[in-house]
């Protein structure tokens, strides 16, 4: 069933996020970007799995799943400031 959820969200996020294989420039999709997207969406994915198959859904699991989705995303918004930044 993972492998499904898997293929699915790769499926998603490159129909979505990469139209074409070339824009009006002749250039290529980001795919950098999409594959950060389909990091965190599998992220989410796997932390939603952990909640369900918990034996109860309490206030620490909770905090802890909230805690690592968002600990991803300011990882990446520190990893695009650091790339971005002017040298």
């Amino acid at each position: 069933m993972s492998i499904l959820h898997g293929i699915v969200a790769l499926l998603v996020v490159f129909e979505l996020m990469e139209a074409g294989t070339l824009d009006e420039s002749g250039i290529t999709g980001y795919l950098k970007l999409s594959g950060s997207v389909l990091f965190g969406v599998i992220i989410i994915i796997v932390n939603a799995k952990i909640m369900a198959m918990s034996t109860g859904i309490k206030l620490l699991n909770t905090i802890i799943v909230l805690i690592s989705v968002g600990l991803y995303w300011a990882s990446q918004a520190l990893v695009g400031w650091l790339f971005s930044s002017p040298t």
